[in-house]
């Protein structure tokens, strides 16, 4: 809107003035939060690392914990560096084929 303002528009949401470049998703580059649901076994991180880092997604930060020790499942929760969007996903999808993770809870892009 303050673009619009000070193109002398009214003030809307809609541009007035030069256009902005949109990039296309998959070529979007930021950060991203991502919590998975594993079995607690040994391999389970480095393997869901291994896959992340032959997509080009390096890890920034990493927390896991185990949610129920009698059926031996626990939670990861990563913090991306940034990357490309269609490498994230990308990554994400070989995870869930692979079956390195029982399921993907959340991801999200963090953007500063």
């Amino acid at each position: 809107m303050g673009r619009n303002l000070n193109a002398q528009g009214r003030g809307s949401a809609i541009p007035i003035g030069p256009a902005i470049r949109t990039v296309p998703i998959d070529e979007l580059e930021t950060e991203y939060y991502v919590r998975v649901i594993v079995k607690d076994q040994p391999k389970v991180l480095g393997n869901i690392a291994l896959v992340l880092g032959d997509h080009g997604v390096s890890l920034a930060a990493m927390e896991m914990r185990v949610i129920d020790a009698a059926q031996t499942r626990g939670e990861i929760v990563f913090l991306t560096h940034t990357s490309r969007e269609d490498r994230f996903r990308s990554a994400l999808e070989q995870i869930v084929r692979e079956r390195l993770v029982e399921s993907v809870e959340a991801w999200f892009r963090v953007e500063a």
